[in-house]
Parts: structure tokens; sequence; C-alpha cells
């Protein structure tokens, strides 16, 4: 018995095997945690003059010169990014399109911030 694969199932083929190359185009859930953690870091060290052992030591000691909502998105990412690297049963993201937004965010607020003047230097 031959069975033949209905135009349906031919696209959700399709669709799964679009959602793995897009994963791998943007990489590994890893990498989009290190890189945007590490971003931040920087950031952080370059421009604020921040100071600790990992970006949640980075964020408490330059909280003082950003708003509340960007402290709060930065944790989230800090948060995520020692349970993925630190939780021996975390081993990807469970919210990709979450993680990828909040960071959009962050970028906006931070640079919104820094163009008005309002980072406190």
């Amino acid at each position: 018995v031959r069975f033949e694969l209905l135009p349906v199932d031919i696209l959700f083929l399709q669709m799964e095997r679009f959602r793995d190359w897009k994963r791998e185009a943007f990489g590994s859930d890893y990498d989009i945690v290190v890189h945007y953690s590490k971003h931040y870091e920087h950031f952080l060290e370059e421009k604020l003059g921040a100071t600790g052992e990992g970006l949640h030591q980075k964020i408490t000691s330059v909280q003082n010169k950003i708003d509340v909502k960007t402290i709060k998105k930065l944790r989230y990412i800090a948060t995520i990014r020692n349970k993925l690297i630190h939780d021996k049963n975390c081993t990807k993201l469970d919210d990709r399109k979450t993680f990828l937004l909040t960071c959009k965010e962050v970028n906006q607020l931070l640079e919104a911030q820094t163009k008005k003047g309002c980072i406190i230097q």
C-alpha cells in the first residue's frame, strides 16, 4: 500500500522545514541569549560605567541611571540567560518571540534614553 501526501501534508512539511531553517538562520537559543546578554553587559559597562560580575550585578550598579521599565526588562533578560546557562533542565527558550521582542524594546528604550539625555552619567 502506497500512501500519497495530501496537499495539506506537503504544506505542513514545508512549514516545518522553514521553521527549522528560520531557527538556524537566527541561531540557537543559546546563541541568541548569550549575544544579547553580552551586548547589554558591554553597553552598561561602556556607556554607564556598570560594574559587577554578571548582568544582574551590572544592572544593580547603574539602576539609578536608567528607568524602572528598562531595568525590569533587563532583569528578565538576565534571568532567562542564567536559567538557560545554569539550569540543567532548561535547554531552550520557553518563548523565543517574547525574548526577542523584549530585547528589541530594551534597545529602543536605551536608545531613546541616551538620545534624550535621560541617562544620568
